[in-house]
Parts: structure tokens; C-alpha cells; sequence
């Protein structure tokens, strides 16, 4: 990646190479990259100034000043100066590899966007290197976009492998993850609509009794997409809160989804039934009412079943965690519209609209599709239906 601001510093930094200017405004980012060992750090830019510290191997910094032999750098308060030749910085891609981030600042809870070009790349590796997380590696993957939605605040490395016929080339680019902004979920679409992504690394750590919502929490952010098309708004039904709220219907790290929908159907006054429905006519007679379907859509996860097509063929679908039923669907293809009044499937689930691929978790965010009817309506689906004024 290269920094607007950096072909510029680069040509200065010569002549500025002892010219202390603020952190701020010229702040750039570089890994520690030694053959071996942590990299010494000096209070000036020689060999034989005074040793002022170590830095470990791959650590992610500050680089205040980049110069041909020196860098001036900043490392948990202290400043001093490191041997460029073992520092990886980011810089005009000679080599034919091309990365592109969407920011290389972000705000806890944003979703980082890396776009990488290589020409006759057959795939691509990413690796996101943290002090805060460890090293997380993807595997080949044929997608040029990827994204990342760190859960912790620090400094940030994504490496690139481009895969060719001639052989792999490598870049890296970095970022830092700031203070939240504000809200921490998803953003909401233009409808006010909020599609979580249960699997995209920003919900490892949100409690949901003793597991964790990427781990347990399929369910519960169905019921937020379903109080969200019911008209509920508002904290109380973000994931956080409901996996707060509803962490007694968690067992052996699975929901006893009966239990949750009943009790949340008394406490937000949504209708719901005991029994699984299974009859389509019921089904299209209670969406035409304006009610919606929780269900297992694959075995050990559930998804929401948000209305269904006019000639009642397929039944849309929103997935928190659509990489889980891709994976476990079995003979059952995912549909979407293909602009004409009909559909179409999909291969792959970059296809459908909307599609990102979080590397860190190897796995997609949220997604809304459509599946055949007789699927849905096999499977069976639990009523909720807003309460009648």
C-alpha cells in the first residue's frame, strides 16, 4: 500500500533524518523484520549511539521518519532509532503486487476492506498480524476483496501472498484500530435494517452464557432480524443485550430456540405457537398477516424466514453465519434474483449481493437469499407474528 503522503516523506526524510516533527502528522506504520531476534533500538542514528532498548521480532510501530539508513521510530512511549534495512514498510509495489485497504485508520467495531491485484493470480493467501490478536492466516482463497472486522484496538499488519503461475509474490500494508465511535453493531441499511454477521471476528469475545455469540449465537441474532422487521428498535434488541437477556436458553452450547422465541414473545409481545409449521399454505397465509419464521435451516443453526415470493416458490432467507448452511446444506441450492422477475443459483456465496469474505474467520458475513419453498416448509418454522392492535 502506498500512503498519499509517503512517495513525498520518503525523498525528505534525508534531509530530515535528526528533525524531530510531531508523531501526528507524519506518523507512518512498519514491522519489525529481523532473521532472527528483536531489533535494537539507539538514541540516535548510529551504531555506536547509546542502546535505549529492544523491539521483538514482528512487532508492528510507529515510524516517525523514514530515512535510507535509519528510521526514527515510537514503540509503547519511547522514541529512538532503528536500522531501516530491519523494518518492512509499505511501499510503491515493484514487484507487481498491488494492495489497496479501505482505511488505514479505523474505529473499534468498522470493517476493514483489502483489495489486492496481481496480474495472472490464481489465488491469494492474507495474513492479519497483531500484538493484540497473534497471527491469523487464511487459506488460498479466489478472492481479490477480503475484509477483517478486528475486535481489538492496536496496531495492525495484513499481509498479501498473490499465487501465479511463475510463482507468489508478497506486500504487506498496515492500520491501527482507534477508540469506537459510537455504536459498535453493524450499520444499518437505508430500510434501518441491521444484517449481522455472526462470523466475522468482532463477536469472538461477546459473552452468551458460557460460549460466545460466533460460537453459540446463531439464534439470537435471527430473533434480533426478526424483532427489527417487526418494528422493534433500539439497544434491547441488539445481539449483546438478548444474549444478556436470554443466556438460560443456551445448553451445551447450543439454544433451545423453543424456549427463547416463547419466552421473547412475552416479554416483546410478538405471537408464536409451539408447534413447527410445515403446511405452505399456512405459510404464505401468515407472511400475507406479516409474520416471519425462525428455523433450522441446517442442522445446529438457525436462520430467519423473512417472506416469500410472489409466485411462492422461494422463501427469502437472512443468515448470520450463511457459510455454516452452505457447508452443511447438502444437495440444496441458494437462489437469487436475477433482475428479470425470476432466479437464479449461486456457485459460490461471493455472488450474491452484499457478499464479504472475513478472512480472519474464513468465513462470510451475513447474507440474505432465497431457498425453495418445499425446503423451508420440510423443515419446519416457528411463528412470529406481530401482536394484533
Amino acid at each position: 500500500m502506498n500512503h498519499p503522503l509517503f512517495a513525498a516523506r520518503r525523498m525528505g526524510c534525508l534531509l530530515l533524518a535528526f528533525c524531530l516533527l510531531p508523531l501526528a502528522a507524519l506518523a507512518e506504520y512498519g514491522r519489525v523484520s529481523t532473521p532472527k531476534g528483536p531489533v535494537k533500538v539507539r538514541k540516535s542514528a548510529s551504531t555506536k549511539a547509546k542502546l535505549v532498548g529492544e523491539i521483538p521480532n514482528n512487532t508492528i510501530l510507529e515510524i516517525d521518519e523514514i530515512g535510507e539508513e535509519w528510521c526514527h521510530v515510537l514503540y509503547l512511549g519511547k522514541e529512538g532509532y532503528v536500522m531501516t534495512k530491519f523494518l518492512a514498510i509499505p511501499s510503491e509495489a515493484e514487484n507487481g503486487l498491488a494492495i489497496r485497504l479501505s482505511a488505514d485508520e479505523l474505529a473499534l467495531g468498522e470493517a476493514l476492506e483489502v483489495h489486492a491485484e496481481a496480474e495472472g493470480a490464481e489465488s491469494y493467501t492474507y495474513r492479519l498480524l497483531s500484538d493484540a490478536r497473534g497471527k491469523v492466516k487464511s487459506e488460498p482463497v479466489p478472492y481479490d476483496t477480503v475484509w477483517a472486522r478486528p475486535a481489538v484496538k492496536g496496531l495492525y499488519s495484513v499481509e498479501v501472498t498473490a499465487h501465479t503461475a511463475s510463482g507468489d509474490i508478497t506486500g504487506e500494508a498496515f492500520f491501527r484500530v482507534g477508540d469506537a465511535a459510537g455504536a459498535t453493531a453493524d450499520a444499518p441499511d437505508a430500510d434501518g435494517f441491521t444484517l449481522y454477521s455472526q462470523r466475522d471476528g468482532w463477536w469472538i469475545d461477546k459473552r452468551y452464557g458460557e460460549s460466545d455469540l460466533s460460537t453459540s449465537g446463531c439464534a439470537i441474532f435471527t430473533l434480533s432480524h426478526a424483532l427489527q422487521l417487526l418494528g422493534y428498535q433500539g439497544e434491547e434488541i441488539r445481539p449483546e443485550t438478548l444474549a444478556k437477556r436470554y443466556a438460560f436458553c443456551l445448553v451445551d452450547g447450543g439454544t433451545l430456540n423453543e424456549t427463547l422465541i416463547g419466552r421473547s414473545g412475552k416479554n416483546f409481545g410478538f405471537s408464536t405457537k409451539a408447534d413447527l409449521i410445515n403446511d405452505i399454505g399456512k405459510i404464505q397465509a401468515e407472511f400475507n398477516a406479516g409474520a416471519v419464521f425462525t428455523f433450522s435451516i441446517v442442522k445446529s443453526h438457525i436462520a430467519l424466514a423473512a417472506g416469500m415470493s410472489p409466485d411462492g416458490a422461494m422463501i427469502r432467507i437472512i443468515d448470520s453465519a450463511p457459510s455454516v448452511t452452505l457447508e452443511r446444506i447438502k444437495d440444496q441450492q441458494l437462489f437469487v434474483e436475477d433482475g428479470e422477475g425470476g432466479f437464479r443459483p449461486v456457485e459460490d456465496l461471493s455472488e450474491i449481493p452484499g457478499a464479504r469474505y472475513y478472512f480472519d474467520t474464513a468465513s462470510f458475513g451475513g447474507l440474505s437469499y432465497y431457498l425453495r419453498t418445499e425446503y423451508v416448509a420440510r423443515r419446519g418454522v416457528r411463528l412470529i407474528k406481530p401482536a394484533v392492535k
